[in-house]
């Protein structure tokens, strides 16, 4: 038989190349399925795939005179392809495309996209907006299966913003060589999901615009900066402390408000910080694996930003150190000023709250600088060297003694202090580097065998006491056996005495009474301030007490609950205050003068950006 078919239904847009094939079926009138999968791949095994279908290119080599646009574009705009991949490094996105193109290593596509690894499943049944259907069958005389609807995560249908119903079709049928085509007898049976919350339709809504975004956009993700973006967002939202670690604890408590736990149940991505598995945890920390697009979308959605936002370098610009590789500033190296380490490490400091990039080149050199970079020449500045490494060290003592340079020639050659250069020649030469380190770890024993006898005569005494006297050496083991020094360091024990000397239930309405005070005062200052816990903290002078101690102030609990602001609140706020002010000057309120008084920047989340569509539709200001 011919390798050409002489028909093809049209494309439609939008459309699922799973329901092309099955409306081809249909309109064939095939008796077989395996007719078709002949007739369609070359192949009566061929598998009907509805989200990642593989050999992709015999179908195209047979249809491309029907269709009227390239392979790449089917893949991209009509399959699952763009929402599986786009966070994935460009080698596997390759992979993938290979292997739906040419059918190889069958099944290796949905293990290594990440689906089959996270806790979200696909949907059961095929999905479709009865709108749509009633529109598909006055134009085209009858409907098929949209890519979108079909997404995990989406039960919204953007166009019309509907609730999409449940047809009685699955997903991935029993039989896995038929194509089922949507028809209305099977777009009929009206089952769409049941909610409570009001919140959940804005939410489901914006993420089904993102889903469609993701599936449909040209975006340009880059994985590999992707965890260096949400570290930089998460650190602007105040999530990242000095260290640099993320308190997980606030991120959670604060993403299950902002999203509730419908909207998490039905995306299948709930949180719990107690669980060390929590997915949250994990997508904010060093990538090791894969994670969902409907995660990557919630966690950007909630740190104020889009898919498209993220895309753009206006944000990659903002990271404080560029975008990597980054600069080997070994002078010793003969790889100096080349870019060519992967990735930077980013703390905090805790005093000027200014990020700080450590840089570990594999020739052992390891710096570090207080960022943000600002100029050019930042890229090339380093505060402190935090290890030099074998290739430093030897040229040094090649400089020093077969060169035969002074401390300080050498010293200016490699931009260091002419104390380090003396420190490090001594080490190479006066001592034999083995018999260096063999006489390092006889002295450490030595040391450590003091430290115990200090302890046992001083019994009882505190890690501070037992410091005080012994200053030199705590500083030598603290530097070189530091894990050990720890561990046999008697900690002090501290007796508990809160529950007896202190009555938080007095405490309790003492503060509660302060709190609601308080906050009544910070709700009266113009322009407005937030509500937080550490402002009303501050002002109350309890800040601490509040921070580490809420749990047994139930009252004050209960009051801060009511009236602390999460973001998109308190810019509600600030836009009432906006109004208010331009009434009170007889000025025009307009939105761009909204948005400047009130401070808004960027893209506003669903919840600011709807309620200030709303306030600019009242016409009678007064």
């Amino acid at each position: 038989m011919s390798n050409v078919i002489s028909y093809l239904p049209r494309l439609y847009d939008g459309e699922l190349l799973y329901s092309l094939f099955a409306r081809y079926h249909a309109h064939s009138l095939n008796e077989s399925p395996k007719q078709t999968m002949l007739e369609l791949f070359g192949n009566q095994n061929h598998l009907a795939v509805p989200d990642l279908p593989t050999n992709l290119y015999s179908f195209y080599q047979r249809a491309k005179h029907f269709i009227g646009r390239e392979l790449d574009e089917l893949i991209c705009k009509h399959t699952f392809y763009n929402f599986y991949t786009k966070f994935l490094d460009p080698k596997k996105q390759n992979y993938i495309k290979t292997v739906m193109e040419l059918g190889i290593a069958k099944g290796a596509i949905h293990m290594m996209s990440g689906i089959m690894a996270n806790g979200v499943k696909e949907k059961s049944h095929f999905h479709y907006c009865p709108q749509c259907v009633l529109e598909d069958m006055e134009k085209y005389r009858e409907t098929y299966w949209r890519l979108t609807h079909q997404l995990p995560g989406v039960y919204i249908c953007t166009k019309h913003e509907l609730y999409l119903e449940r047809s009685t079709v699955p997903f991935r049928g029993f039989n896995k060589h038929v194509f089922v085509a949507a028809t209305l007898e099977n777009c009929s049976c009206r089952q769409s999901i049941q909610v409570k919350d009001s919140r959940t339709f804005i939410h489901l809504l914006q993420i089904a615009r993102e889903c469609e975004a993701l599936a449909l956009g040209n975006l340009d993700i880059d994985s590999v900066e992707l965890y260096s973006l949400y570290k930089f967002l998460l650190f602007e939202k105040g999530f990242v402390t000095v260290k640099g670690n993320v308190n997980q604890r606030k991120l959670a408590e604060q993403f299950q408000n902002y999203y509730g736990t419908e909207v998490l149940r039905l995306l299948q991505s709930e949180v719990n910080y107690h669980n060390p598995s929590c997915w949250l945890k994990a997508i904010t920390r060093k990538p090791r694996k894969a994670f969902h697009p409907i995660r990557h979308i919630l966690l950007i959605n909630f740190l104020g930003e889009t898919l498209q936002s993220i895309s753009s370098f206006n944000i990659k610009a903002n990271l404080p150190f560029g975008i990597g590789p980054y600069l080997c500033l070994n002078r010793a190296s003969e790889h100096y000023g080349e870019a060519i380490i992967p990735k930077v490490e980013i703390t905090f400091c805790q005093k000027t709250k200014r990020p700080i990039g450590t840089f570990k080149c594999k020739c052992g050199f390891h710096y570090s600088r207080k960022g943000p970079d600002t100029r050019r020449e930042d890229k090339y500045k380093i505060d402190r060297i935090k290890r030099f490494g074998d290739i430093w060290i030897k040229k040094l003592h090649q400089l020093i003694h077969k060169d035969g340079l002074s401390y300080r020639a050498a010293a200016r050659m490699l931009c260091v202090d002419t104390k380090t250069v003396i420190k490090y020649s001594r080490i190479e030469n006066d001592l034999d580097k083995d018999k260096y380190y063999q006489t390092t770890s006889k002295k450490n024993e030595l040391m450590k065998q003091e430290w115990l006898t200090h302890i046992e005569h001083n019994s009882g005494l505190s890690v501070t006491k037992l410091r005080e006297l012994k200053p030199a050496l705590y500083a030598w083991l603290y530097r070189h056996e530091k894990e050990w020094l720890l561990k046999v360091t008697p900690k002090q024990n501290r007796h508990k005495y809160s529950n007896l000397r202190v009555d938080w239930d007095k405490r309790d309405i003492e503060i509660a009474d302060e709190i609601k005070k308080t906050v009544k005062r910070l709700l009266t200052i113009e322009p407005p301030v937030r509500i937080t816990i550490s402002r009303v903290g501050n002002e109350i002078g309890k800040r601490a007490l509040l921070q580490k101690h809420l749990d047994k102030l139930p009252k004050s609990k209960s009051i801060l609950n009511k009236y602390v602001e999460d973001t998109p609140n308190f810019q509600i706020r600030r836009i009432q205050y906006a109004i208010r002010y331009l009434k009170l000057k007889n000025e025009e309120i307009a939105d761009w003068k909204v948005r400047r008084i009130a401070g808004l920047r960027g893209n506003l989340s669903v919840k600011v950006a709807n309620f200030l569509e709303q306030v600019m539709k009242v016409k009678d200001w007064e």
